[in-house]
């Protein structure tokens, strides 16, 4: 089942009408069990761009590009609104053949490519090129990409101000060893129905990811963590309710303190699938997005656009100094 989903997702990915030429591609060397590899990440720099700014990278899922979440993700969109720069890092490629960010899956468990340190090069090369303001980095990605958001802010929560995973887990690395040296703001986004990220969580590695936790648990972990002693919850309006079938909606949960200087964000997208609620360039018409609506559920929900919701959220973050970041 696992091989079907990632099959279908990358041919829904690579049907997308991105059009390259609005961003650029850069390489970097990476050191991998001794030996140099060339790894490739794209960046979208709006006209717009402000003075300092900020830096929002984006991580596609298992199987997924760079370019593929830079398209139905829509955050160049949103940079170009508020003068971000985006990186598109993207994953080596297992022994099946698939692109990948090592979060240590069960099924890469000889995997030796460290895709923190990738990361952390990747924003090295960035900063000194554009004069990136250090308090504002973030990281948000989509499944796998959303699971190594929950990696960055286990391992390097002094580089990124606020992570923002969408339909990902703590599995693997992050589930062996959380110990962030700063609390890291977090909103994530998960469909009650997803069938490759199950929301109750894997436990007993049925799925063949690894054990991981349900979303409810995945929460509960981080506001204990940081202490969060408030909460509300509020519904959002269903403004997309489908023809046919296939409705859902979703829940916001906010926690905090009353201090307010971390707080976690939960979408809880009731009936929602494997998706990036509100993803640009799906139709209902095609065969590829029917197929992958179907099969796991994405573009499914579009009560919000994901990408103007995370910025919103790392937005919160942007003119607060935080102590501590590098």
């Amino acid at each position: 089942m696992k091989h079907f989903f990632t099959a279908l997702f990358l041919f829904f990915t690579s049907t997308t009408g991105f059009a390259q030429n609005e961003m650029r591609e850069h390489t970097l060397r990476q050191t991998v069990a001794g030996k140099p590899v060339q790894r490739n990440y794209w960046t979208y720099v709006p006209e717009s761009v402000a003075k300092n700014p900020a830096l929002v990278i984006v991580m596609h899922g298992y199987s997924g590009s760079a370019t593929g979440i830079a398209d139905y993700s829509g955050m160049n969109t949103v940079a170009e609104e508020a003068g971000f720069i985006v990186a598109y890092p993207q994953g080596t490629v297992d022994q099946q053949g698939n692109a990948f960010f090592n979060v240590g899956y069960a099924f890469h468990q000889g995997a030796a490519v460290d895709d923190v340190d990738f990361v952390r090069r990747m924003i090295a090369k960035l900063r000194a090129e554009h004069a990136i303001n250090s308090q504002e980095i973030f990281a948000t990605g989509m499944s796998n990409g959303g699971e190594m958001s929950y990696l960055l802010a286990c391992r390097a929560s002094t580089l990124f101000r606020a992570v923002a995973p969408v339909a990902g887990s703590m599995v693997g690395f992050a589930l062996q060893g959380c110990n962030p040296k700063r609390p890291v703001p977090i909103l994530a986004i998960s469909g009650t129905d997803d069938p490759v990220t199950a929301y109750s969580g894997d436990p007993n590695n049925v799925g063949g990811w690894g054990a991981y936790l349900g979303q409810d648990e995945t929460i509960a972990y981080w506001v204990r963590q940081y202490g969060l002693d408030q909460r509300t919850s509020t519904a959002l309006t269903n403004t997309h309710k489908p023809l046919i079938a296939d409705d859902s909606h979703i829940i916001w949960e906010r926690y905090f303190r009353q201090d307010q200087t971390t707080q976690v964000w939960f979408y809880r997208v009731v009936n929602g699938g494997h998706d990036w609620p509100g993803a640009k360039n799906t139709a209902w018409w095609l065969p590829s997005d029917i197929l992958a609506r179907m099969a796991m559920g994405f573009g499914k929900n579009h009560d919000i656009d994901a990408s103007r919701e995370i910025w919103s959220f790392f937005s919160l973050w942007t003119d607060q100094q935080e102590v501590g970041l590098e």
